[in-house]
């Protein structure tokens, strides 16, 4: 793996059926700059944002976490990303990205979503 990243899960966003991770540098950046990171063999409603000049991770969803988690899972560990994660929050360290989100998701699966 390439190099660890350190990210924030959003849990308030948990509720609307989305799990959001976000590196340090996310609010600092400017909107222009994310650039979607193309994985064109990934069929699941992950979507994973880059930093357009460094080619850092900005922030990562997955969007309906409830029905659409397992399926970002099946496909990162067919195709996994050059990168290992980190989320202090939930004491997880240098874990690949699949890893996470089945944690995230085992951990949060039961949560009532709000579709307001």
């Amino acid at each position: 793996m390439a190099c660890d990243i350190k990210l924030f899960l959003r849990e308030e966003f948990l509720e609307t059926d989305a799990i959001i991770l976000e590196s340090e540098g996310y609010e600092a950046a400017e909107r222009d700059v994310f650039e979607e990171y193309i994985r064109e063999q990934d069929a699941s409603d992950l979507m994973i944002s880059i930093h357009r000049d460094f080619g850092e991770v900005i922030q990562i969803t997955v969007e309906e976490f409830v029905s659409g988690t397992e399926l970002a899972i099946e496909m990162l560990k067919k195709y996994p990303l050059p990168w290992t994660f980190s989320v202090p929050s939930m004491n997880i360290k240098k874990k690949p990205l699949e890893d996470i989100l089945q944690l995230i998701h085992k951990k949060y699966k039961n949560m009532k979503i709000s579709w307001e």
